[in-house]
Protein backbone atom coordinates (compact mmCIF):
# COMPACT_ATOMS: atom_id res chain seq x y z
CA UNK A 1 0.00 0.00 0.00
CA UNK A 2 1.07 3.59 -0.55
CA UNK A 3 3.10 4.86 2.42
CA UNK A 4 3.94 1.44 3.81
CA UNK A 5 6.71 -0.85 2.59
CA UNK A 6 7.36 -3.31 5.42
CA UNK A 7 4.75 -6.04 5.81
CA UNK A 8 5.28 -8.78 8.38
CA UNK A 9 4.19 -12.38 8.06
CA UNK A 10 1.15 -13.69 9.90
CA UNK A 11 -2.29 -12.18 9.73
CA UNK A 12 -1.19 -9.14 7.70
CA UNK A 13 -1.65 -9.46 3.96
CA UNK A 14 -2.30 -7.02 1.13
CA UNK A 15 -5.62 -6.87 -0.65
CA UNK A 16 -6.66 -4.89 -3.71
CA UNK A 17 -8.98 -1.94 -3.22
CA UNK A 18 -11.74 -2.13 -5.84
CA UNK A 19 -13.06 0.26 -6.94
CA UNK A 20 -10.15 2.62 -6.37
CA UNK A 21 -11.36 5.22 -3.82
CA UNK A 22 -11.06 8.87 -4.82
CA UNK A 23 -7.81 10.38 -3.60
CA UNK A 24 -5.98 7.13 -3.04
CA UNK A 25 -2.59 6.75 -4.64
CA UNK A 26 -2.48 2.96 -4.72
CA UNK A 27 -4.67 0.07 -5.72
CA UNK A 28 -3.59 -2.08 -2.79
CA UNK A 29 -4.10 -1.56 0.92
CA UNK A 30 -2.73 -3.22 4.01
CA UNK A 31 -5.37 -5.74 5.12
CA UNK A 32 -5.56 -6.73 8.76
CA UNK A 33 -7.56 -9.84 9.64
CA UNK A 34 -7.00 -10.96 13.20
CA UNK A 35 -7.42 -14.71 13.39
CA UNK A 36 -5.04 -15.21 16.31
CA UNK A 37 -6.04 -15.20 20.02
CA UNK A 38 -2.87 -13.39 21.13
CA UNK A 39 -2.24 -9.66 20.97
CA UNK A 40 -0.45 -8.85 17.69
CA UNK A 41 0.36 -5.64 15.91
CA UNK A 42 2.39 -4.41 13.00
CA UNK A 43 4.82 -1.65 13.91
CA UNK A 44 7.01 0.68 11.92
CA UNK A 45 9.58 2.71 13.87
CA UNK A 46 12.91 4.32 13.04
CA UNK A 47 11.63 7.77 12.13
CA UNK A 48 13.46 10.72 13.68
CA UNK A 49 12.24 10.96 17.28
CA UNK A 50 10.47 14.24 18.01
CA UNK A 51 7.89 15.36 20.56
CA UNK A 52 5.39 16.38 17.88
CA UNK A 53 4.22 14.31 14.89
CA UNK A 54 1.31 14.06 12.50
CA UNK A 55 0.02 10.58 11.65
CA UNK A 56 -2.40 10.38 8.76
CA UNK A 57 -3.91 7.37 6.99
CA UNK A 58 -7.00 6.06 5.27
CA UNK A 59 -9.04 3.45 7.19
CA UNK A 60 -11.84 1.14 6.14
CA UNK A 61 -13.24 -1.15 8.84
CA UNK A 62 -14.42 -4.49 7.42
CA UNK A 63 -15.62 -6.19 10.62
CA UNK A 64 -15.21 -6.56 14.35
CA UNK A 65 -14.76 -9.44 16.73
CA UNK A 66 -17.16 -9.59 19.66
CA UNK A 67 -15.58 -7.15 22.07
CA UNK A 68 -12.96 -6.19 19.49
CA UNK A 69 -11.59 -2.93 18.12
CA UNK A 70 -9.10 -1.66 15.53
CA UNK A 71 -6.17 0.19 17.12
CA UNK A 72 -3.70 2.71 15.77
CA UNK A 73 -0.89 3.89 18.02
CA UNK A 74 1.95 6.37 18.01
CA UNK A 75 5.11 4.76 19.38
CA UNK A 76 8.39 5.63 21.03
CA UNK A 77 10.41 2.53 20.18
CA UNK A 78 8.46 -0.38 21.69
CA UNK A 79 6.51 1.93 24.03
CA UNK A 80 3.03 3.12 23.06
CA UNK A 81 2.72 6.87 23.53
CA UNK A 82 -0.88 7.36 22.26
CA UNK A 83 -3.29 4.40 21.86
CA UNK A 84 -6.43 5.19 19.86
CA UNK A 85 -9.04 2.72 18.57
CA UNK A 86 -12.27 2.42 16.62
CA UNK A 87 -14.96 0.30 18.30
CA UNK A 88 -17.95 -1.58 16.77
CA UNK A 89 -20.31 1.38 17.19
CA UNK A 90 -17.98 3.47 15.01
CA UNK A 91 -16.85 5.43 18.05
CA UNK A 92 -13.23 6.40 18.60
CA UNK A 93 -11.68 6.02 22.03
CA UNK A 94 -8.21 6.58 23.47
CA UNK A 95 -6.49 4.72 26.28
CA UNK A 96 -4.78 6.50 29.19
CA UNK A 97 -5.19 3.81 31.84
CA UNK A 98 -8.86 3.37 30.92
CA UNK A 99 -10.71 3.76 27.59
CA UNK A 100 -12.06 7.30 27.11
CA UNK A 101 -14.64 8.02 24.37
CA UNK A 102 -14.39 10.89 21.93
CA UNK A 103 -17.72 12.41 20.75
CA UNK A 104 -19.83 10.82 18.02
CA UNK A 105 -19.54 7.67 15.92
CA UNK A 106 -17.59 8.96 12.91
CA UNK A 107 -16.26 5.64 11.49
CA UNK A 108 -18.99 3.40 10.01
CA UNK A 109 -18.26 -0.05 8.59
CA UNK A 110 -17.16 -0.41 4.98
CA UNK A 111 -16.50 3.30 4.38
CA UNK A 112 -13.10 4.86 3.70
CA UNK A 113 -12.27 7.54 6.28
CA UNK A 114 -9.18 9.73 6.58
CA UNK A 115 -7.84 9.68 10.13
CA UNK A 116 -5.37 12.33 11.28
CA UNK A 117 -3.69 12.51 14.67
CA UNK A 118 -1.71 15.67 15.51
CA UNK A 119 0.27 14.53 18.53
CA UNK A 120 2.40 16.41 21.04
CA UNK A 121 3.92 13.79 23.34
CA UNK A 122 5.65 16.31 25.60
CA UNK A 123 2.39 18.28 25.88
CA UNK A 124 0.35 15.12 26.59
CA UNK A 125 -2.24 15.81 23.89
CA UNK A 126 -3.21 14.52 20.45
CA UNK A 127 -5.92 16.11 18.30
CA UNK A 128 -7.93 13.42 16.47
CA UNK A 129 -9.70 14.29 13.19
CA UNK A 130 -11.87 12.24 10.83
CA UNK A 131 -12.24 13.48 7.25
CA UNK A 132 -10.89 16.88 8.27
CA UNK A 133 -13.26 17.37 11.23
CA UNK A 134 -11.75 17.56 14.72
CA UNK A 135 -13.60 15.09 16.95
CA UNK A 136 -11.61 15.52 20.16
CA UNK A 137 -8.34 15.22 22.04
CA UNK A 138 -6.53 12.16 23.39
CA UNK A 139 -3.98 12.04 26.19
CA UNK A 140 -0.95 9.73 26.44
CA UNK A 141 -1.08 6.13 27.51
CA UNK A 142 2.51 6.29 28.77
CA UNK A 143 3.35 9.52 30.55
CA UNK A 144 7.10 8.80 30.56
CA UNK A 145 7.32 8.80 26.74
CA UNK A 146 7.93 12.32 25.45
CA UNK A 147 8.96 11.62 21.85
CA UNK A 148 7.44 9.71 18.92
CA UNK A 149 9.40 7.75 16.29
CA UNK A 150 6.83 5.37 14.77
CA UNK A 151 3.36 3.89 14.67
CA UNK A 152 1.50 0.61 14.84
CA UNK A 153 -1.79 -0.94 13.76
CA UNK A 154 -3.43 -3.76 15.67
CA UNK A 155 -6.63 -5.53 16.54
CA UNK A 156 -8.40 -5.55 19.88
CA UNK A 157 -5.90 -8.14 21.06
CA UNK A 158 -6.49 -10.86 23.60
CA UNK A 159 -8.93 -13.60 22.73
CA UNK A 160 -11.11 -11.41 20.45
CA UNK A 161 -10.78 -12.93 16.97
CA UNK A 162 -12.29 -11.36 13.85
CA UNK A 163 -11.25 -7.69 13.70
CA UNK A 164 -10.73 -6.73 10.04
CA UNK A 165 -9.61 -3.43 8.52
CA UNK A 166 -7.87 -1.89 5.51
CA UNK A 167 -5.17 0.80 5.88
CA UNK A 168 -3.72 2.94 3.09
CA UNK A 169 -1.87 6.22 2.39
CA UNK A 170 -0.03 5.98 5.72
CA UNK A 171 2.24 8.90 6.57
CA UNK A 172 4.02 10.04 9.72
CA UNK A 173 5.70 13.41 9.56
CA UNK A 174 6.98 16.24 11.79
CA UNK A 175 4.50 18.80 13.00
Amino acid sequence: PYGYTSISDGFWVSEGVVPLPTGHQSQRALYMHDFNATNQEITKTGYTATAVKYMEFKLKIKGFATGGCVQFCLKSGATTVFRIAVFPTGSIKYYNGAWQALPGNPVPLDTWKTIKVAANAAGNVAAVSVDGTLIGYATRETTTATTINGFSFGSGGGSAIGDKALFDDVILYPW
